[in-house]
C-alpha cells in the first residue's frame, strides 16, 4: 500500500473544478443489444456447439485455473474467449493501477442517484480496461436485517427501496461500459456465521451438516429481500448470483422456487429475468440440483466437475438434466455476452488475481509467461468522483456550531489509530486489517489500494496551508499522552471505527460478523479521554454500519460527530473537504442508529445447538426503522437523518398529489400511478443539498409497516433558492403480496409523508384508489 502526496495535490486541484462536469468526462455509453437480438445470436452460436463444449460452458474452469476470480472455458474454433468473472463491489480487486471506490453503504448514504450511477460507470471503465467481462457487483443481500452482519457494508442500506434504486443505477453504470453486472446475493444472505459448512467457526463441539437456513415467509421474501433484485432485473442485469445460505431448508442455489419460479418466471409474481444465474463460489454441493433448479453456470467449477458432466448429459429417463436445459444454460450465458457486444473490441485480461508477480504459470494453459501487464485502469476523474462520493456520503450527526472549522483553529489535535496509515503487517488476506484507518471492509468485496490518503495525512496538509500546527497520538490506549496533547487545543479530532467483512477471514476474533456494535479498540474510552481535556472535540467515525455512541454523544465537549462510513482511497481528502466547509455535508443515514443493540429486531445468530442451523425471520417485514416504528422505540439517530451547515424549509401547503392514473388496473407492475410534489427552500446562509424523502403509510388492513420509503430526491439549493421535489409513484410502490399475488388496497387511504428523515415529517396527504 502506498501513500502518495502527488495524488493528494492532484485531487485537490481537480476538486476545485465544477463537479457537475464529472459526467461529461465519460464517453458515450456503449450501445447494447436488446435481449431479443442477443438471444437470436446466442441461439445461433449454441447450435454450433457439441455437447462437450456446452458442458464446458456450464461451469467455471476451476479456482486459479485462469487469471480472474472465476473464469469460463474458451471455444477457440468459434472465437469465444474465456470470460473473466472478477470481484468486486468497490472496484477491480487483486490487480494494480485501479481505484478503490467508496463502499456501497457510503454510496447509499449520499442518496444521490447520479453518484450511484457514476460510481458504477467508473467501475465499468476500470473493469473493461482490465479485460473483465463480468463484475461481481452490485450487492443487495445482505440487506441489513442484523446490524452486526459482516457484509452489510457492501450493499447500500437497510431499506429495499433505497437499495433497489442504487442497485438499478449500479447495473446501468457497469453495463453502459459493456461490463456484465452481477446482482448478488440472491437471497436471504443476512449473516456470515454458518453460511458455509467448510468455514472455520470457533468453539464448535460438533460438525455442522448444512448451511444456515433463513426461514422467511412468502410476503417478506417478496416485499423485502427480493425487492432490490426486481430493480436490477428491470435495469437489464446480465447476471444474478445465488447465495450460500439455505432458504426455507433449500439451498438458494438449488431452489426451484427461488430461481425458476421467483427469478426467471414471466408468470405473475416472477421477475422475468433474462440473464444467467451463477452460483456463489462453492455454493452448490450437488451441481445437478443447481442446474435443474435453474442455475446456468456452476462456479468456480473445479469441485464436483464430474458430477456436473453426468448431470448434464442428455438422458431419456428424466433423471438427469436434459439437453434442452443444457442448451438454455449456455444460451443465457452467451446471450448476456452478446447483449454487451463483448464479442468485438474487448480487451484481453491483463492481470492475475492470484499473483502480483510479473511472470508466472498459466495453470489453464500449461506454460510460464507474463501474467501481469499493468494496464492503467484508474483515471484522474475517478479520484475526483471518489472524493465527491465520500464527502457527500459523510453524515453529520451532531453539530453545536463547531463545524465548519474556521481558519482561526490553529492548534489541532488528532487522536486514534483510525486516523493513521494502515501498517502492512496488520493486514491478512482479502484486506482483513486490524489497524490503521478503515476505508473498506474485508473479504472478496474489498479493494486493492494503489494509494490511500489517511485522515492524518490530509489534515496535516490542510494545516500547512492555513498555518496551523497538528499534534497526534495514534495509540488508542496512550491515555496520558492523549490527555496532555489534547489540553488547550483549538480543536481535537477523535477517530474511532468498527470493522467487519466476509466469513472467510477473522479480525480480532470477529468472524466476518461483528461481535457487537461498539467501537473497536475501546473507542468509547478514547473519545471520553479526548473530550475530558478538549472542549471542542469532533468525533469522526468510520464504520461498516450502525455503531453505539451513547457513552459520549451527549457530552457537551463533543461538539460535532461525523459518520464517514467507508470512504475508499480518498478518505482523508473527502473528510477535510467537509470539516473546513468546502463541501456542505448532505449524507443521510441508510440505516437506523439505536441506543442499544437490543433496540434492533435482529441479531446475528452466533450459536446453534443442532447440526443444521436455522434462523426464523419472525420479524417479517419489520426490520430497521420499521421495527423501531412498530415498537415505538426511540432511536439515537433515525433512518434518513443527517444535518447540514444550512437549513431547509418545506412548504407543506405546496404538497400536490395528482389523481391516480388508470394504470392502477394495469398488468404493468412498474406503471406510474401518480406524482407527488412539494416545494423546498434553502433558508440558511450557505449552499447545500437536501434529500427529500417520500414515505407511504399503507391502509391498516394490509398489516404493513407504519411507513415505507417509496421515493427520494436530492436537491441542490443556493441560499434563498426554492425548488420542487417530484416523486413518481408506481403500481409496485402501493402493492403488497397477499394470497399468492400482488394487490392494491382499494377504498382506503394511503398516507403520504414527505420528510427530511423517517421521523421528521414536513408535509402530509392522503391518496385513495
Amino acid at each position: 500500500m502506498k501513500y502518495l502526496t502527488p495524488w493528494l495535490c492532484l485531487a485537490t486541484i481537480v476538486l476545485c473544478g465544477d463537479h457537475d462536469d464529472i459526467s461529461s468526462q465519460f464517453g458515450a455509453a456503449r450501445e447494447l443489444r436488446t435481449w431479443d437480438e442477443a438471444y437470436a445470436l446466442a441461439k445461433t452460436f449454441v447450435a454450433k456447439l457439441n455437447t462437450a463444449e456446452k458442458i464446458s460452458l456450464s461451469s467455471g474452469s476451476g479456482i486459479s485455473f485462469g487469471p480472474c476470480s472465476g473464469n469460463t472455458q474458451d471455444i477457440d474454433r468459434l472465437g469465444f474467449r474465456e470470460m473473466c468473472f472478477q470481484d468486486g463491489p468497490v472496484g477491480v480487486r487483486g490487480t494494480d493501477k485501479v481505484s478503490v471506490f467508496p463502499a456501497g453503504i457510503t454510496t447509499g448514504s449520499t442518496w444521490d442517484k447520479e453518484l450511484m450511477y457514476l460510481r458504477s460507470r467508473a467501475m465499468g471503465v476500470e473493469n473493461r480496461l482490465k479485460g473483465v467481462n463480468v463484475a461481481l457487483a452490485p450487492v443487495a443481500g445482505g440487506l441489513g436485517r442484523a446490524p452486526a452482519a459482516g457484509r452489510n457494508w457492501e450493499a447500500f442500506g437497510s431499506d429495499p427501496y433505497l437499495t433497489g434504486v442504487a442497485n438499478a443505477e449500479s447495473v446501468k453504470g457497469l453495463q453502459d461500459e459493456g461490463v456484465i453486472a452481477c446482482a448478488k446475493h440472491f437471497v436471504g444472505n443476512e449473516q456470515e456465521r454458518y453460511r458455509l459448512v467448510i468455514e472455520n467457526i470457533p468453539n464448535l463441539d460438533r460438525e455442522i451438516l448444512a448451511s444456515l437456513s433463513s426461514q422467511i415467509d412468502e410476503r417478506t421474501l417478496r416485499e423485502l429481500y427480493e425487492w432490490p433484485f426486481v430493480d436490477a432485473v428491470e435495469a437489464g442485469a446480465g447476471s444474478v448470483m445465488c447465495s450460500y445460505q439455505r432458504v426455507n431448508n433449500e439451498y438458494s442455489c438449488e431452489s426451484t422456487t427461488l430461481i425458476r419460479d421467483h427469478l426467471k418466471s414471466n408468470a405473475s409474481g416472477g421477475l422475468n429475468f433474462k440473464g444467467f444465474v451463477m452460483t456463489d463460489w462453492f455454493a452448490s454441493a450437488i451441481p445437478s440440483l443447481a442446474a435443474r433448479a435453474g442455475v446456468d453456470i456452476i462456479m468456480p467449477g473445479d469441485i464436483g466437475a464430474t458430477g456436473i458432466v453426468a448431470a448434464l448429459l442428455p438422458a431419456s429417463d428424466g433423471a438427469s438434466t436434459n439437453g434442452t436445459r443444457l442448451d438454455e444454460m449456455v444460451t443465457r450465458l452467451v446471450a448476456s455476452w452478446y447483449k454487451m457486444r463483448q464479442e468485438t473490441d474487448w480487451p484481453d485480461v491483463s492481470f492475475s488475481t492470484w499473483s502480483s508477480d510479473e511472470f508466472g504459470v498459466f495453470l489453464d494453459r500449461g506454460y510460464i509467461g507474463q501474467i501481469n501487464f499493468h494496464a492503467q485502469a484508474a483515471q484522474p476523474v475517478h479520484a475526483t468522483l471518489i472524493r465527491r462520493i465520500a464527502a457527500e456520503g459523510t453524515t453529520l450527526l451532531k453539530n453545536t456550531g463547531s463545524l465548519p472549522l474556521s481558519s482561526t483553529a490553529l492548534s489541532i489535535g488528532v487522536f486514534g489509530n483510525d486516523a493513521g496509515p494502515i501498517p502492512e503487517s496488520s493486514c491478512g488476506t482479502f484486506g482483513a486489517c486490524s489497524a490503521g484507518t478503515l476505508a473498506v471492509g474485508w473479504g472478496s468485496g474489498t479493494g486493492t489500494f494503489e494509494y490511500l490518503i489517511d485522515p492524518l495525512q490530509a489534515i496535516t496538509a490542510k494545516a500547512a496551508d492555513i498555518g496551523a500546527v497538528v499534534e497526534s497520538v495514534l495509540d488508542d490506549y496512550a491515555y496520558t499522552e492523549i490527555r496532555e496533547k489534547a489540553a488547550g487545543k483549538d480543536v481535537c479530532f477523535a477517530f474511532v471505527n468498527s470493522r467487519s467483512g466476509e466469513g472467510t477471514n477473522s479480525v480480532e476474533e470477529n468472524y466476518g460478523d461483528r461481535n457487537n456494535l461498539t467501537a473497536w479498540r475501546d473507542g468509547d474510552t478514547l473519545v471520553k479521554t479526548v473530550a475530558a481535556s478538549c472542549s471542542n472535540t469532533v468525533v469522526v467515525i468510520h464504520s461498516v454500519g450502525p455503531i453505539l455512541v451513547e457513552e459520549w454523544v451527549e457530552n457537551p465537549n463533543v461538539t460535532a460527530v461525523l459518520l464517514a462510513h467507508l470512504p475508499g482511497q480518498e478518505s482523508g481528502n473527502s473528510l477535510v473537504d467537509v470539516l473546513w466547509g468546502d463541501v456542505n455535508p448532505s449524507g443521510k443515514l441508510p440505516y437506523t442508529m439505536g441506543k442499544t443493540e437490543d433496540d434492533y429486531c435482529c441479531k446475528v445468530q452466533y450459536d446453534w445447538t443442532g447440526f443444521q442451523p436455522e434462523q426464523e425471520f419472525s420479524e417479517g417485514l419489520f426490520i430497521d426503522y420499521k421495527w423501531f416504528d412498530k415498537n415505538n422505540i426511540e432511536p439515537r439517530f433515525e433512518f434518513g437523518y443527517g444535518l447540514s451547515y444550512t437549513n431547509f424549509t418545506y412548504d407543506a401547503n405546496s404538497l400536490t398529489i395528482t389523481e391516480p392514473f388508470d394504470e392502477v388496473d394495469s398488468t404493468d407492475f412498474m406503471a406510474p400511478l401518480f406524482n407527488i410534489s412539494v416545494s423546498i427552500t434553502n433558508s440558511g446562509p450557505v449552499a447545500g443539498k437536501e434529500v427529500a424523502q417520500l414515505y407511504l403509510k399503507y391502509p391498516s388492513s394490509t398489516s404493513s409497516p407504519v411507513r415505507q420509503l417509496r421515493g427520494f430526491e436530492k436537491l441542490s439549493l443556493q441560499p434563498g433558492e426554492t425548488k420542487t421535489a417530484v416523486f413518481v409513484v408506481t403500481k409496485r410502490d402501493v402493492s403488497y403480496w397477499d394470497s399468492g399475488e400482488w394487490k392494491v388496497a382499494r377504498g382506503a387511504g394511503y398516507g403520504v409523508e414527505v420528510s427530511a428523515s423517517s421521523r421528521d415529517v414536513r408535509a402530509q396527504g392522503v391518496v385513495t384508489f
